[in-house]
């Protein structure tokens, strides 16, 4: 419960597509902290980025 009570504090201005499930992120990440679910959601922003601007854009 404390992990996804980070997630929902790190993710609270940050807008989610409506597939993600912060209750099963918090599950799967059982021995994270809170400084490894806070780089968890900096690379899942950065790879949502790189999706939306496409391999062209990247280079």
């Amino acid at each position: 419960e404390a992990r996804l009570d980070i997630l929902k504090a790190l993710t609270h201005s940050v807008p989610l597509a409506a597939d993600v499930d912060l209750e099963q992120i918090a599950v799967a990440t059982e021995l994270f902290t809170g400084a490894d679910l806070k780089a968890l959601l900096y690379n899942a922003q950065l790879e949502a980025i790189h999706s939306s601007l496409g391999p062209n854009l990247l280079h």
